[in-house]
């Protein structure tokens, strides 16, 4: 069993309260866990407007398929467009 943790650091575009970001993470971590088939959650930065950290947890029989998953969710981040990564750190547990 291979699990695999990705911590990324986010800036959100356009957010102008906390209400904006939380829309946009929202819709984010919503997406990432249906298509994804991992845990997501909000780890750090909470009170900032424009600034999210988010954790992602993959658990796989298969170390390959765990690190393309990881691949997937960066790329599915980078092209939506609503925020820019500016952070990564993978972390196998």
């Amino acid at each position: 069993m291979h699990i695999l943790l990705l911590e990324l650091e986010l800036h959100i575009h356009g957010a102008q309260s906390l209400k904006d970001k939380r829309s946009v993470l929202k819709g984010l971590i919503d997406r990432l866990r249906t298509r994804y088939n991992v845990a997501v959650a909000e780890v750090d930065h909470q009170d900032k407007w424009q600034r999210a950290a988010i954790a992602v947890v993959t658990v796989c029989s298969l170390r390959d398929r765990a690190q393309q998953t990881a691949e997937r969710v960066i790329n599915e981040i980078e092209s939506r467009g609503t925020a820019d990564l500016v952070g990564i750190e993978q972390q196998w547990l």
